[in-house]
């Protein structure tokens, strides 16, 4: 997966009990040109829990180092878009 080099945006909920945190994080480490999101208060099902966030996210042209302040990887983030 290291050489795929197109743009991936990983979206996983902050409380999700089976896709945990570390396993966003190494979906991150196995994508060079990945940005991580994790969504505070979204589990499993973050398209379900948080839909507003993940359709921001997904419509979302710009990379998360450009959206975000060049804070990268982005861990968690209000629909405002500021993180936290």
């Amino acid at each position: 997966m290291n050489a795929f080099r197109r743009p991936v945006r990983i979206i996983f909920g902050a409380s999700d009990p089976y896709l945990n945190a570390g396993v966003a994080r190494r979906f991150h480490e196995l994508f060079p040109t990945s940005d991580l999101f994790l969504v505070p208060g979204a589990h499993h099902y973050v398209q379900i829990d948080e839909p507003e966030q993940v359709a921001h996210l997904l419509l979302s042209t710009s990379t998360a180092h450009d959206a975000w302040e060049g804070q990268r990887p982005l861990v968690g983030f209000d629909f405002k878009g500021e993180n936290r």
